[in-house]
């Protein structure tokens, strides 16, 4: 009988793999299963409750982002540029709370409107004047 490196080992470490693989994909489908029947992954920002306050639009400002995409040898450069939206509300208490808005409702607001401020966590929800109009 020749040489081998495993003398007769390699039954024995394949059944450990199988083994081990095994285990592991019981593992995962048992987690997905119980991921399924809580209704899913939910992002922790969703979960404070949602707050309507009284407050004042501070400050508006803009952040540009330039990205540059290289071209392969036929192609040439490209660009593009990203307009994000902020605008700082200051509340009843007079804290300043900063939210990432739409183009469309930066807007329609400005500085110095005041009336009710809508949020949940760290997420704008709307804005709606004292006058009445809602933006």
């Amino acid at each position: 009988m020749g040489f081998t490196p495993f003398n007769g080992g390699l039954e024995t470490i394949l059944a450990v793999v199988s083994s081990v693989m095994a285990i592991g994909l019981v593992l995962v489908f048992g987690v997905t299963i119980i991921i399924i029947l809580n209704g899913g992954i939910k992002p922790k920002n969703n979960a404070p409750p949602v707050h309507t306050v009284c407050a004042k639009v501070v400050v508006k400002r803009m952040a540009f982002i330039l990205q540059q995409k290289q071209g392969n040898n036929r192609a040439k450069n490209s660009h593009s540029l990203t307009t994000t939206y902020f605008t700082t509300f200051e509340i009843e208490n007079h804290d300043r709370i900063e939210f990432k808005i739409s183009d469309t409702e930066y807007g329609m607001l400005v500085e110095g409107d005041t009336g009710e401020l809508t949020f949940e966590g760290t997420n704008y929800n709307g804005f709606k004047r004292v006058d009445g109009k809602k933006t």
